[in-house]
């Protein structure tokens, strides 16, 4: 895997350890599919950032899974803090944020060790406390995406 700071060039650049912490703090990522077709799809979904990997649960039926299924290359994007940087005239606005995209390869989580790890991971990251029950792992689809390139950059708010 690389870690970069962004994919291209940008002022607003962070490392490896930032991207990482991006990925651990938020909860809802936008993950991009392709169709059979080549039209791209996005859709939401919960994840967690465990053990160097994005995991995912989803439906055993659908779009998203058919979509992994023929072409598991995948951008998976997160992004933090999301605020309007206010100023005297409208084009001299901006927006503070965190963001960090994940390239890489999408598999289905064969192994229910794993995907019991990856379900609790999940449920921590949402907020939730409790245990995941060992049976539910077993009937639940889990994803991962091995990262194979990390990018990452913020801009934040002016101290006033």
């Amino acid at each position: 895997m690389s870690v970069r700071g962004v994919v291209g060039k940008t002022s607003r650049a962070v490392g490896p350890e930032t991207a990482e912490e991006i990925l651990k703090r938020a909860s809802v990522g936008h993950l991009a599919t392709t169709y059979a077709d080549g039209f791209p799809y996005v859709v939401p979904v919960n994840y967690a950032w465990d053990r160097g990997r994005v995991y995912f649960h989803c439906s055993p039926r659908g779009d998203k899974l058919d979509n992994l299924r023929r072409e598991p290359r995948v951008c998976f994007v997160v992004e933090r803090e999301v605020q309007l940087i206010p100023a005297d005239q409208p084009c001299e606005a901006g927006m503070a944020y965190e963001s960090t995209v994940v390239f890489g390869r999408a598999r289905l989580v064969q192994d229910a060790a794993e995907r019991l790890a990856a379900l609790t991971a999940i449920a921590r990251q949402a907020g939730l406390t409790g245990e995941v029950s060992p049976r539910r792992a077993v009937d639940t689809v889990v994803v991962a995406i091995e990262p194979e390139v990390i990018s990452a950059k913020a801009r934040r708010r002016d101290p006033d």
